[in-house]
């Protein structure tokens, strides 16, 4: 609730890079870094526990999940949508898309091609 009430609201800065960045916790380190610092402090006095540790990396990692939490939430929902732009979509936002994944070739009976090789060689013994 402290990231929504506290950071989410935020005006993008007039900074052309901070355009294409996702909203995440190195978005808000870098242009409101104060803001992030006094989110990590409220968020240890309510919650004594999170004070215990050095550095506030308790607290920093609950904030970054809850920013990762709503870049997501705002992602998944564009692509239910079909990525058409509405009135609540003030700032576009940059969408990552995942990487595309080699495939395997073959199946799980076949050898890859080096593992095939190095059997050929008499490296590895014959698979069954």
């Amino acid at each position: 609730m402290l990231v929504n009430i506290h950071l989410v609201p935020l005006a993008r800065p007039a900074d052309p890079a901070a355009k294409t960045m996702s909203k995440t916790k190195m978005y808000y380190k870098r242009y409101f870094l104060q803001n992030y610092k006094d989110v990590l402090d409220k968020l240890e006095v309510e919650e004594p526990l999170l004070a215990l540790c050095a550095g506030s990396w308790k607290a920093d990692h609950i904030v970054m999940n809850c920013l990762q939490a709503i870049v997501d939430h705002k992602r998944n929902d564009r692509k239910r949508r079909g990525g058409e732009e509405s009135a609540s979509d003030e700032e576009p936002e940059v969408i990552d898309k995942p990487v595309a994944k080699r495939q395997k070739t073959g199946t799980s009976g076949e050898l890859g091609r080096r593992k095939k090789k190095s059997a050929e060689k008499g490296m590895l013994p014959p698979r069954m």
